[in-house]
């Protein structure tokens, strides 16, 4: 392969890659094997080498030492977690490599490289790539060496998944094939890296936020690694609830085709969906979806084209059947949802009462957020929680720790007020949560439930805080509409997104249309700086617009603060981006701070330690030993150890957030909560005794008839360990370097 000559770093590049056993169920870090090393010489020839485990972690040691020396890894912070798996003491080193931007993980460069060109999803024929076709975006090292080259890369790969074989046996005794493999894919993660350096200058110059991304891969990868654990008992319930209701929606169904079998003379394949033994029929139920979103004007939503559908097809998920007014297809989408929460989450809560089950976090979408999954029928999507089937309070810290569960209030809307800040010059929306945080004043869901109901914002604060049940709906419908709309929604999609909430507007398609165009009208009335904030961001978007290899491209943005390129973006896509994305990055480095506290038991914050009980006068943060355990976009969730110490980590994870949030949006005050939990709750409220926070859990009581949800103290008597205590858990997750 013909490499063309490098261009200069700042650092001297050192590739490494390592051979492992096999990834286990609860274990995303094996065995370490070998390591191999490239880097070039003097002279630009590459030089390589092999060594096994004893020695590659000496030579880590030596890398991770060196500040002139820059760590080039296919996946770093898989690598870098099997290092740190077998010897603890490298983890502080390896966060300090992160701190100073000395890893780079080439899969996390290139999503950057996709996101900048819009290409994260499908990649197109672009300059300096070697495409002829659109291709689906994977970040395989064989698949980007051909995008770079053009070459496809051969490899014997015998011993791939048989690494573990040779562990303890010398090189001189291996196989020249099983050299060969391992020494050959630190070269390619060295040439990637060159290829990857060589496009950004000649297309960018230089492109910005790597180093904050990198450094959020490795703290998810840790969090990944931390696994969730759940409760038997709270998930054989959980379990049987879906199966009850999954029986009574399919009960309804067949009832339903019937009566229309009586009256229409039919049979069921002409009038039913569901057919005898509960499967679907899957084409009635696209040509309910279709007629009836043609019928209101609105847009039929379609999937993504593949090799069979290039055009797509239209879409059957159980929100898309939610948003009809076909009364089968919402119990097709009620059943589906029970169907999917058996599905997806049965499985993984089974597991994790066995085991700690290991989800899968990636780093970057287009959008600036992460993403997570599972692999290998082991973890799923924990950032979506199902609100139907009670599936978080399955999920239990382990036996000695405590949940603590950190929310940024309304963090969304206080970016998009900060952005109009920057954007526009001013923003009543800042203004109102300056007034709510200094003042005590109504917040920006009652100010626009205000102009909603025609009432004043004093009338709107005063009904609000009786806790009156007819402005609670408009409150409720005023929090989406917010939300919605700062993204750029218009009145149309309004419609669309209110059906998913539960909301229906009117009685007819066009009483619901006039009803959403008045809604966002007061809208853009109660915040006056939107109408000139979607003015800059449409006249960034088409001011970014190109032909790319006969492609029209839409809009290329920049994303304030962090300076992150996003390609080929929408006018909703670019509005949404705005805010959503400068959360998704200041959430990303609160993540960060706690990992660095949590593993390494360093404070991060700029201060004279030692003036609080929350780090000591040597620096010391009292979150050492902590683990964060889940990301929630807008909440974080760490596992604390319950020793007496849970109430002040909790105020240090408060503080943490607050310090980090109010940096990325320093003109609006974000303000966060903690509360404690014995398991994952929604909406749980912070309690305190004697001055210290104590875990809380819901109890159903009856005010004025009414019922409702008390938070209060949770002892723990009812909560049973889940056997994954005894699970042998991988020590570098465990144990606080």
């Amino acid at each position: 392969m013909g490499v063309p000559v490098p261009p200069p770093f700042p650092r001297v590049p050192v590739a490494i890659d390592s051979e492992t056993g096999l990834i286990m169920p609860g274990d995303l870090s094996p065995p370490l094997v070998c390591v191999s090393t490239s880097r070039r010489g003097s002279d630009g020839a590459l030089a390589t080498d092999l060594m096994l485990h004893e020695d590659g972690l000496a030579f880590y040691r030596r890398v991770l030492l060196d500040r002139r020396l820059l760590l080039v890894i296919h996946n770093a912070p898989y690598d870098l977690a099997v290092a740190c798996n077998e010897d603890a003491t490298l983890v502080p080193l390896v966060f300090d490599a992160f701190q100073e931007g000395r890893v780079v993980c080439t899969i996390t460069l290139q999503k950057l490289i996709d996101v900048a060109l819009g290409q994260r999803k499908f990649r197109r024929p672009t300059e300096g790539w070697h495409l002829k076709a659109v291709v689906k975006s994977t970040y395989d090292l064989a698949s980007l060496i051909h995008l770079y080259y053009g070459e496809y890369v051969e490899k014997e790969d015998t011993w791939r998944m048989s690494y573990g074989l040779l562990r303890g046996f010398p090189l001189e005794s291996w196989p020249s094939s099983a050299k060969a493999y391992a020494m050959l894919d630190a070269e390619l993660h060295l040439k990637l890296f060159e290829a990857q350096t060589r496009f950004i200058a000649a297309r960018w110059g230089v492109l910005p936020d790597q180093d904050p991304q990198q450094r959020a891969a490795w703290a998810l990868t840790l969090m990944g690694e931390w696994g969730i654990r759940a409760e038997k008992e709270a998930t054989d319930r959980f379990l049987v609830h879906c199966e009850v209701e999954i029986g009574k929606m399919q009960k309804a169904l067949h009832v339903h085709a019937a009566e229309d079998c009586v009256i229409g003379g039919c049979d069921h394949g002409e009038s039913g969906i569901l057919k005898a033994d509960n499967t679907r029929y899957m084409k009635e139920i696209r040509r309910r979806v279709k007629e009836d979103f043609e019928a209101r004007g609105v847009p039929v939503p379609m999937t993504d084209p593949t090799r069979d559908h290039q055009n797509g097809q239209v879409k059957v998920d159980e929100e898309t059947l939610h948003k009809t007014d076909d009364p089968k297809l919402h119990l097709m989408s009620d059943s589906m949802t029970f169907e999917k929460h058996r599905g997806q989450w049965g499985p993984v809560l089974l597991g994790a009462v066995r085991r700690p089950v290991c989800c899968r976090y990636n780093v970057l979408v287009d959008n600036g957020r992460t993403s997570c999954s599972g692999t290998k029928g082991d973890g799923t999507n924990v950032q979506n929680p199902p609100r139907k089937g009670s599936v978080r309070p399955c999920i239990i810290p382990r036996r000695g720790f405590v949940f603590c569960a950190c929310d940024a209030d309304t963090v969304e809307l206080r970016a998009a007020a900060q952005n109009a800040i920057e954007l526009v010059g001013w923003s009543k929306m800042a203004d109102v949560i300056n007034r709510q945080f200094h003042h005590g004043g109504p917040d920006l869901h009652v100010v626009l439930g205000a102009g909603v109901a025609s009432i004043s914002e004093d009338a709107a604060h005063c009904l609000h805080i009786s806790d009156d049940v007819v402005f609670a709906n408009v409150r409720q419908l005023s929090k989406h509409l917010n939300f919605a709309l700062a993204g750029g929604a218009g009145a149309k999609m309004f419609v669309i997104m209110a059906r998913g909430f539960g909301i229906k507007l009117g009685e007819s398609p066009e009483e619901e249309l006039m009803r959403a165009t008045y809604l966002r009208e007061v809208w853009f009335q109660t915040w006056p700086e939107m109408r000139v904030y979607f003015k800059i961001i449409g006249d960034m978007v088409s001011q970014g617009r190109k032909r790319q290899s006969g492609i029209q491209l839409r809009g290329t943005i920049k994303q304030l603060m962090s300076g992150r390129i996003r390609g080929d973006a929408s006018f909703t896509a670019a509005a949404n981006s705005m805010f959503s994305g400068r959360v998704a990055d200041s959430m990303k480095e609160i993540l960060w701070r706690f990992a660095v506290e949590c593993y390494t038991g360093k404070c991060t914050t700029n201060h004279i330690h030692g003036r609080s009980s929350l780090c000591t006068y040597a620096g010391r943060t009292i979150l050492e030993g902590s683990r964060p355990g889940l990301f929630l976009h807008d909440e974080e969730i760490i596992e604390h150890p319950e020793d007496g110490s849970e109430s002040d980590r909790a105020e240090r994870q408060v503080q943490v957030m607050e310090e980090t949030l109010n940096r990325w949006m320093p003109q609006v005050p974000c303000t966060c909560s903690a509360s404690l939990v014995r398991r994952w709750q929604k909406g749980a409220k912070p309690l305190k005794v004697n001055g210290k926070l104590v875990p809380v859990k819901p109890e159903k009581i009856v005010v004025e008839g009414k019922e409702r949800v008390k938070w209060v103290q949770d002892f723990g008597d009812h909560v049973q360990s889940s056997v994954a205590d005894d699970y042998e858990i991988n020590p570098m997750v465990s144990v606080a370097a």
